[in-house]
């Protein structure tokens, strides 16, 4: 059970600090929505990145009286990417496998029950 919990955290953190290299500018509710999980997954997610040092947090003027926060990745949150990147492209790359035989799998019932109504 905790080993399927520390994957699914290094998973997240791992397409936190991707998404965050990529769109520094992106909203927590925006990398919530691209994520797929609760704002407060990534909201906690995001508190203990900064605590470890793995990104850094700017905030910037948007408007008047109005901020904006950006998120950027530090030389440690890079090399922790770097570092999670092969287990969770392994990970994927196993449900996509996962995925296909059970598609293939019901192909091959589709087939076989029209080749009985047929008959």
């Amino acid at each position: 059970m905790m080993k399927r919990l520390e994957r699914q955290r290094e998973d997240l953190q791992f397409r936190i600090l991707t998404l965050i290299e990529r769109h520094p500018q992106m909203s927590q509710r925006d990398l919530a929505r691209e994520i797929g999980v609760s704002l407060g997954s990534v909201n906690h997610c995001l508190r203990i990145l900064l605590a470890n040092g793995l990104i850094k947090l700017a905030e910037l003027q948007a408007a008047q009286h109005k901020l904006c926060h950006s998120y950027s990745l530090t030389l440690a949150g890079i090399a922790q990417r770097r570092q999670l990147r092969p287990g969770y492209v392994e990970r994927r790359r196993a449900q996509f496998e996962a995925i296909k035989a059970e598609l293939e799998q019901l192909q091959d019932d589709r087939t076989a029950s029209t080749d009985r109504a047929v008959r």
